[in-house]
């Protein structure tokens, strides 16, 4: 063991004379021992108080940020296709159903209107249905709203008159046709649908209201533009 260690203690000292006396070699180590040092001392440079916990926060938030995004593309994409099957559920049911649940269904929609108190003059009226080609030759009387709509995708015209039992509306529509009058309603609303030279027109009031009378005025006054 003795012998075995002097033979190692004499390698060494030839290796460092050897070392000493070459240039080459001394180069050699002295450039590893420096290697050795830089790579020992970047391993023990001490991180920046708080890097560990901004690096955390830092990952937490760009996912958060991730989840926030993908929550808001979901939220839109989700509101298009509701959106989407709303309006073709509708445009299907308007197809689908008879007149007097089209016309009934019209006036629950745009129940807002049946509560308007606008002041709605006869010239107001008249520009309404020129776009229908129709021609009034009088005054409906007081007319609290007046607009174009439209019905199974056509255009029509809704106007809503004061009637002794509240709101009365009338519906224009030139699309929907009919071999005769008929009679609509239901636990709400009384009403007629009657024939006109282009399609139909109804008018719809709660229940007890006079309905003829204001049938009778439409007949005095409406024409059509030929």
């Amino acid at each position: 063991m003795l012998s075995g260690y002097a033979g190692s203690a004499k390698t060494d000292a030839e290796m460092k004379h050897h070392i000493n006396s070459c240039s080459g070699c001394r180069a050699f180590t002295t450039q590893q021992s420096n290697l050795e040092h830089g790579i020992s001392d970047a391993m023990n440079v001490e991180a920046a108080q708080g890097l560990a916990s901004r690096i955390m926060l830092r990952k937490s938030t760009v996912v958060a940020q991730q989840d926030i995004r993908k929550r808001r593309f979901y939220a839109v994409a989700a509101s298009i296709v509701l959106a989407l099957s709303v309006f073709v559920g509708v445009e299907m049911q308007d197809n689908d159903v008879t007149i007097d649940r089209l016309v009934l269904n019209h006036i629950y929609d745009e129940e807002k209107h049946l509560h308007e108190k606008h002041t709605i003059t006869h010239a107001d009226t008249a520009k309404i249905l020129a776009k229908l080609d129709i021609n009034l030759k009088d005054s409906l009387g007081d007319v609290n709203y007046a607009g174009n709509c439209k019905m199974r995708n056509q255009l029509g015209a809704h106007m809503i008159l004061a009637g002794a039992k509240g709101a009365v509306t009338i519906l224009f529509m030139p699309e929907e046709s009919l071999d005769k009058r008929i009679q609509i309603g239901d636990l709400r609303f009384s009403g007629v649908v009657v024939p006109a030279k282009t399609g139909s027109y109804a008018i719809v009031g709660e229940q007890g209201e006079a309905i003829e009378q204001f049938e009778q005025r439409m007949d005095e006054i409406i024409a059509y533009i030929s």
